[in-house]
């Protein structure tokens, strides 16, 4: 299983206890960060790592670690709320737990509302602890996760693990070259989320065109959100829609391809949850006859379901190169990491999207970028040629 980590934000003592009852809840954590001022806590409330006060020092965490990791926060103080957002954005859970705001008494403890407002935006899981956060959520219109509030210790271990093991997920579909079907892809995985909560971001491409109402009142509703590629069809809108993004998964389509169900991301979750060494899941169908090493290397985002720690880690897509050269090179990137690329065995999306082949062009260009690894580029490539 990929481990968890937690770096709990917890800076004065009455929250402090408040966070004995979070970590105490859950059923082996792994390992412990905790921040608070020395003098306020004797001891973390449960075993675990001290670490000082500032953003240079939760960086550090933050990027060396492989693990599945959790930000909690239980104070909107605008350090924590800085590093929220870049946690977020490295693919992190942030969770935010306000406490009664009798917590914060005399003048010391005051924070900024806007600062509040900010944490909120940046979480993908809040605990609604008052009437006045409900309020606060209404008024921002984010979608987040709410997770009960808990007085006791067994209420947080009753209730965290159902709330937790559920991975944050943004859902990249491609439609820059192709809209024809789009307004059903989005409708099919609208309807197949079932217990999965996850953002849908729609790449296109500058122009309006036909249906481009429609998009725009989905977006505006709150459905979906529209990521313009001013590249027109390239791998720069893909890019976009990840920077756009804080999940913990990312999922890409391509316009057309639909869900099988409402279950047609447990497989792949438990997959890449289960074994840290799986790089990237094809979730399409495979070739039928194509050996092992041709069928996993074909990896392409058509269909791709990868952790975005995973995803940054080895650098993310090549906007400059075309489609299927720019998932050779990712392929040929996490291969060269020490990752393994897999496939489900039923296939959670269909149809398959045919993926084309390499130009001689495309090809040189790869060689070039990886002269000390051709023996196995050279099986990656012959996957592409067609």
């Amino acid at each position: 299983m990929v481990p968890e980590e937690w770096l709990v934000l917890a800076p004065c003592r009455e929250v402090s206890l408040r966070a004995r009852g979070w970590l105490s809840g859950l059923e082996a954590p792994g390992r412990v960060l905790f921040w608070s001022a020395p003098e306020e806590l004797e001891a973390p409330p449960v075993p675990a790592e001290r670490v000082s006060f500032g953003i240079a020092v939760w960086r550090d965490w933050l990027s060396r670690s492989d693990a599945r990791l959790r930000v909690l926060i239980l104070l909107p103080a605008p350090e924590c709320v800085a590093f929220a957002r870049e946690a977020a954005a490295a693919g992190a859970r942030v969770i935010y737990d306000k406490p009664a705001p009798i917590l914060f008494a005399g003048p010391e403890r005051a924070f900024h509302p806007d600062d509040e407002r900010a944490l909120v935006r940046v979480a993908q899981d809040l605990v609604a602890a008052d009437r006045a956060t409900t309020r606060l959520l209404a008024d921002t219109s984010e979608r987040l996760r709410l997770i009960h509030d808990f007085a006791q210790a067994e209420d947080a271990g009753a209730h965290l693990p159902s709330v937790l093991e559920k991975a944050s997920l943004a859902i990249v579909v491609d439609a820059a070259k192709d809209r024809s079907r789009l307004e059903e892809t989005i409708q099919e995985l609208r309807e197949a989320r079932g217990l999965a909560a996850y953002d849908i971001a729609v790449v296109i491409d500058p122009e309006e065109g036909a249906g481009f109402a429609e998009l725009l009142g989905r977006e505006t509703a709150g459905e979906i959100s529209l990521v313009r590629d001013p590249r027109g069809p390239s791998m720069s809108g893909l890019a976009m829609a990840v920077r756009a993004s804080s999940t913990e998964v990312l999922v890409f389509l391509r316009s057309g391809q639909l869900p099988t169900g409402t279950d047609w991301l447990e497989a792949g979750l438990r997959a890449i949850y289960g074994d840290r060494q799986i790089g990237a899941l094809g979730l399409a169908e495979g070739a039928e006859e194509a050996g092992e090493t041709e069928r996993l290397s074909r990896m392409s985002f058509n269909g791709m379901l990868i952790r975005r720690r995973v995803f940054l880690r080895v650098g993310g897509l090549e906007e400059r190169l075309g489609d299927n050269a720019s998932a050779a090179d990712f392929s040929m990137r996490l291969l060269t990491s020490g990752y393994r690329l897999e496939q489900l065995d039923a296939p959670a999306i269909l149809p398959g999207v045919p993926g084309g082949g390499l130009s001689a062009k495309e090809m040189g260009e790869l060689k070039r970028r990886w002269p000390e690894a051709r023996g196995l580029l050279a099986r990656v490539l012959e996957a592409w040629v067609g």
